[in-house]
């Protein structure tokens, strides 16, 4: 799996448990990351899942750095700007497990007098939005790529990866 932390130090899916604070001790560091690096692990393994269904997923994780992925890749992860539809996934489904941890249904940015309060679900909107669009150039890819396989692409998961969100639910 490629998605790192590092993915979410930065806006627009910065999560601050991402980045080690300096003077916080690393015990505690270690204790505030475990959920992100759970989400890492269980949610990157569901968007190419989706992607490219169980068949084709259990062949490209068994040699992620073979050439015949090469172009995939590109797609999926930008390692310079640390861009990838997998972490705007992660961070969608991240505010949606640990929205308790954001005070219940919201996400408090602090201010030095008081806090401005912000629903998380515009923040999940958003980046599920970008990854949305992200996902176009990747699933053209895959149905116009002939990639050295005997595994089938499932396109089942497509129609979720494809569908836009707004905060109504319609």
């Amino acid at each position: 799996m490629a998605i790192t932390k590092a993915y979410f130090e930065q806006n627009p899916v910065a999560i601050p448990q991402a980045k080690q604070n300096n003077g916080i001790n690393a015990d505690v560091y270690t204790a505030k990351t475990a959920k992100l690096d759970s989400a890492i692990r269980r949610h990157e393994k569901a968007y190419l899942t989706r992607l490219l269904g169980r068949e084709l997923y259990a062949e490209y994780i068994a040699a992620p750095t073979d050439a015949k992925w090469a172009d995939l890749n590109a797609l999926l992860y930008d390692t310079t700007l640390l861009v990838s539809p997998i972490a705007n996934y992660i961070y969608y489904w991240f505010l949606d497990e640990n929205a308790g941890d954001y005070d219940g249904s919201l996400v408090t940015t602090t201010k030095q007098e008081n806090a401005t309060n912000h629903p998380v679900i515009y923040k999940q909107i958003k980046a599920w939005n970008a990854m949305v669009e992200m996902n176009v150039p990747i699933l053209s890819y895959l149905q116009n790529t002939v990639i050295s396989t005997t595994a089938v692409i499932d396109k089942q998961g497509w129609e979720e990866l494809c569908t836009f969100k707004n905060s109504m639910g319609i």
